[in-house]
């Protein structure tokens, strides 16, 4: 994140642990203690000093207090891209002039007679 934030970013961080007038209101608080005034926006030093004014105020608000903290901490930087997997070599189509080998007819098992060739005998 940028080395600033906006006021109305810090007010949502507030909401994380506050309900909608408390936020409001302990961030009054946190930037009077912190001997701010409200701003649109705040540099890194104005927000650690609403961190630390916010700590002394309201010790289990710890989860705004970490998170006002990661807004100055660079994002880490993604690993370095793995070089790509050399690709296998292309495998070449058939020729079109090899016409596809033909299968051969599965052969129906000797000494058995097909169904429908019955002989009649006339008497």
């Amino acid at each position: 994140m940028a080395a600033g934030c906006k006021h109305k970013e810090i007010v949502g961080i507030f909401e994380l642990r506050f309900d909608y007038q408390s936020a409001r209101t302990m961030l009054s608080e946190a930037l009077r203690e912190a001997g701010l005034e409200a701003a649109s926006s705040y540099e890194a030093a104005e927000i650690s000093a609403i961190a630390t004014s916010l700590a002394r105020l309201s010790p289990d608000a710890t989860g705004v207090v970490d998170a006002l903290g990661a807004i100055d901490t660079p994002a880490p930087e993604p690993p370095a891209a793995k070089p790509a997997a050399p690709e296998p070599p292309a495998t070449e189509p058939p020729a079109a002039d090899d016409p596809p080998a033909a299968k051969p007819k599965p052969k129906a098992p000797a000494g058995k007679k097909k169904a429908g060739s019955k002989k009649t005998s006339k008497k």
